[in-house]
């Protein structure tokens, strides 16, 4: 997440990236390390298509070797386990077929972040409002 939103609420969660915790109603929720990075970079760019690829080069460096396919399904698959969040039908991560992830939530700072919040209006339609502090 960029210095902006380091810290971020949506729903039940609180997502700490610089720390790597996810919160859910206070209590820490499990999130392997590059799981938690995805959903990083996906709360950071919610309301967005972000593309297989534009994961890949965030998570992993270019001399690292993934099965492509599956690190990101992965890191999905985890993202969804700890949100308890459904495929079919997502409150969270939503997959677009042949295009890539869209964080759906509602994201806002999270406390002792005053200076990024994002209020996404409706689903994957590309609505919201950015609203940055003056």
């Amino acid at each position: 997440m960029n210095a902006h939103a380091r810290r971020a609420r949506f729903g039940d969660f609180e997502l700490d990236a610089e720390s790597g915790t996810l919160l859910r109603q206070g209590r820490r929720v499990r999130l392997q390390p590059q799981p938690l990075r995805v959903l990083a970079l996906l709360a950071e760019r919610a309301g967005e298509v972000v593309s297989r690829d534009d994961i890949r080069r965030a998570i992993w460096d270019e001399a690292t070797f993934v099965e492509f396919d599956q690190g990101p399904n992965y890191c999905i698959r985890q993202i969804r386990q700890a949100l308890n969040d459904d495929a079919v039908k997502p409150a969270f991560v939503e997959t677009l077929k042949k295009r890539g992830y869209i964080f759906g939530a509602t994201v806002a700072p999270g406390p002792s972040n005053d200076t990024f919040a994002f209020t996404k209006t409706i689903s994957h339609r590309n609505l919201f409002q950015v609203t940055l502090p003056p």
